[in-house]
């Protein structure tokens, strides 16, 4: 086994036999890489998780339990320490008002009892009767709705639609989303109820995300005219983070082998995951408990790129892999190992050496094999480590 550190003069090498390199300066080496993760609530992307804002609402979240976010940090480092910042729970639900009218089947009038009158909180109720600052249909058929707007985009959690004369006529509340209406809730059964109410039906789904909602009337049953006063939603900008009780820490070479660095209790944020032993990775994922969906604000992977030109030689391993280039009549394992440090794109991070046949084969990761006689394996030091 020997230690070679090489230096670039000219055209010369200079070879220092000794078991030293630099440290660089710790920083964020996760700022703006590529992220992914197991899916995407709402516009919680991954990449919201490496933006470089820790707080004010760009936070990546997933809509599925047992969730992983993962970042490619495009080259291999070294890690000392990874801040994970969770999504703090949410606030309660906002409710909203309808905001402006986007379509309607028809108006009694364009003055009384227009579709706009439905805009704001109510007008009208408590008070049951024909009363002209609500909205009612013109036409008393089952074909008759009316498409509404709200400020803020939220996951639904309930609506309220405020019926002040001839309650019972709504027979369906659906909501736009992905250039379609989804049904949140029907029944083939309407009514004709002489009461004013506040008819909050229970959702058949719950995970539609929207600021538009389309109410469908059914005028039939009532067979006169059908008032409604205002509609109010509830709900969240993002779902709910509270189940989240424990985060998983994993780095990894590649993406095919991680190795678990610890898990934390999501109560104190940030979560500071300290590296106990020199770690080198190029990929870190985070994973949620069994129990909750995945939402982080920010990930910060604290490293630095460790000093290149310093290399260790194994026997005991040969390479393997798909190999970057193979160069021929090389002379010795230090000319081999300057061919690496001279591999710039892609990145050689290791070489082996065969001194029969003077072949000298650079990789771009660390993925080994048993040795055989007369190769051998050639490693930028920071990464001996892993073949120790």
């Amino acid at each position: 086994m020997e230690n070679v550190h090489t230096t670039r003069c000219g055209l010369f090498l200079l070879f220092v036999l000794q078991d030293t390199f630099a440290i660089a300066e710790v920083v964020n080496i996760s700022i703006n890489k590529t992220a992914i993760q197991t899916d995407t609530s709402g516009n919680g992307t991954a990449d919201l998780a490496v933006d470089g804002v820790i707080s004010g609402g760009t936070c990546a979240q997933t809509s599925s339990a047992l969730a992983s976010w993962e970042v490619d940090l495009g080259d291999f480092y070294v890690i000392d320490n990874v801040l994970v910042h969770p999504k703090p729970d949410e606030a309660p639900p906002a409710a909203q008002w309808v905001q402006s009218v986007g379509g309607f089947s028809s108006e009694y009038s364009s003055a009384g009892w227009s579709a706009q009158k439905i805009v704001g909180p109510p007008n009208v109720y408590p008070l049951y009767g024909d009363i002209v600052e609500s909205w009612s249909p013109y036409y008393k058929d089952s074909n008759q709705f009316i498409e509404l707007e709200f400020a803020t985009s939220v996951y639904v959690g309930q609506v309220d639609i405020y019926e002040t004369f001839h309650a019972g006529g709504v027979k369906a509340i659906k909501c736009y989303q992905a250039g379609q209406w989804v049904t949140l809730w029907s029944t083939a059964l309407v009514e004709d109820l002489s009461i004013a109410r506040i008819f909050s039906p229970p959702l058949q789904v719950t995970d539609c995300f929207t600021n538009m909602i389309r109410l469908e009337l059914d005028l039939t049953v009532a067979n006169t005219f059908v008032e409604i006063d205002a509609v109010q939603i509830h709900g969240v900008s993002q779902t709910s983070t509270s189940a989240s009780d424990f985060i998983e820490l994993f780095t990894g070479l590649s993406q095919d082998l991680y190795h678990k660095k610890g898990s934390l209790s999501t109560g104190e944020a940030p979560l500071n995951f300290t590296m106990n032993e020199e770690t080198i990775a190029r990929w870190v994922k985070v994973t949620s408990d069994v129990d909750s969906i995945l939402a982080i604000c920010e990930v910060e992977v604290m490293g630095y790129i460790p000093t290149k030109g310093l290399f260790r030689s194994f026997s005991k391993y040969q390479c393997a892999g798909t190999p970057i280039i193979t160069h021929y009549g090389i002379q010795s394992n230090i000319r081999c190992a300057r061919l690496c440090f001279l591999q710039i794109v892609p990145q050689c991070h290791s070489a082996q050496y065969e001194k029969a046949s003077l072949q000298c084969t650079l990789y771009e990761g660390f993925d080994t094999a048993a040795g055989s006689t007369g190769r051998v394996m050639i490693v930028h030091s920071y990464a001996a480590p892993l073949l120790d």
